[in-house]
């Protein structure tokens, strides 16, 4: 090799071995990097706000055997069903809990309470009573706009009530109820 090839090659390890010992010099000398302030770490946003734990109260004067089926809450969380034979003066009534599981406040949007004889919707006036006047309902503490803040359990009551009034022409009094309830994110 020629002297000016050995010289270049002297230098480039001179220089390589200068940066290092300043790399590692530069690296002994700084205290690190300081970050001021807070931070956040964010949890996973879930919608979740459903029903749960339909409980018949002490209200309730039906028998026994008159509850065809006891109130179920279907396996979206939305909607309470239940059937019972209803007898003139019986009341049925439960308590339902809005459990707001989620990460979102949340705001009760409506509710629809819907009974059915032989799968066939029937109709309810004003004020919630069947047409023929035999059956009304009450569905207690649901408010309009009712706001459920995130990780809030709220109990709410239903209550359905035969009157002492029979009528002659009505020999089925086997109803199947269903109670659904929307709630959407709080504005």
């Amino acid at each position: 090799m020629s002297k000016k090839g050995i010289i270049q090659n002297a230098l480039i390890i001179v220089l390589g071995l200068a940066i290092i010992s300043m790399s590692i010099g530069y690296a002994a000398y700084d205290k690190g990097t300081v970050i001021k302030g807070n931070s956040q770490s964010f949890e996973k946003a879930n919608w979740d706000v459903h029903l749960e734990q339909p409980v018949r109260t002490v209200n309730s004067t039906i028998l026994d055997e008159n509850i065809i089926k006891a109130p179920v809450v279907n396996k979206s969380g939305t909607e309470v069903s239940f059937s019972l034979n209803m007898t003139p003066g019986s009341v049925y009534e439960f308590t339902v809990d809005v459990n707001n599981a989620g990460t979102f406040d949340s705001m009760l949007s409506n509710y629809e309470f819907t009974a059915y004889q032989e799968g066939i919707p029937v109709i309810f006036l004003e004020p919630k009573e069947l047409s023929d006047s035999y059956i009304t309902y009450e569905v207690i503490d649901f408010l309009e706009n009712e706001i459920l803040n995130k990780g809030e359990i709220s109990t709410k009551r239903v209550r359905v009530l035969a009157s002492d009034k029979v009528l002659e022409n009505n020999t089925n009094f086997n109803y199947d109820f269903k109670l659904n309830v929307t709630y959407v994110q709080k504005n």
